[in-house]
């Protein structure tokens, strides 16, 4: 894992990693993670060996009372053609950073 930044939206930083499994759950505890760690958001490589190409999955705590420096990743998103959804998971008790991990902006480029 690597703290990044894409080049449109260079004033924020973000957990990068490649995952070929579990990437909206490894996403969803990356951007817990980074709320108290200065890091915006997060975004989850994956490779698809039949499309030969790569596809991020975007994920942060945006629009949330406890992660107020949280990045849009909407707005990222829409800059390089990406869609977004807003959803709401409950996060296994292993798995979670705090208490109120629940509500993530997941987008895909």
């Amino acid at each position: 894992m690597q703290v990044r930044t894409l080049k449109l939206a260079p004033d924020e930083p973000a957990y990068f990693v490649n995952s070929t499994v579990l990437a909206s759950e490894l996403g969803n505890v990356l951007a817990e993670r980074g709320r108290d760690e200065g890091v915006r958001y997060a975004i989850v490589a994956t490779y698809n060996a039949k499309s030969h190409g790569w596809s991020l999955s975007l994920r942060s705590l945006f629009g949330r009372e406890d992660a107020p420096d949280a990045s849009d990743v909407s707005r990222i998103a829409k800059l390089y053609g990406g869609a977004c959804k807003r959803v709401r998971k409950r996060l296994p008790e292993s798995a979670r950073v705090g208490e109120s991990g629940d509500r993530f902006q997941a987008c895909a480029i």
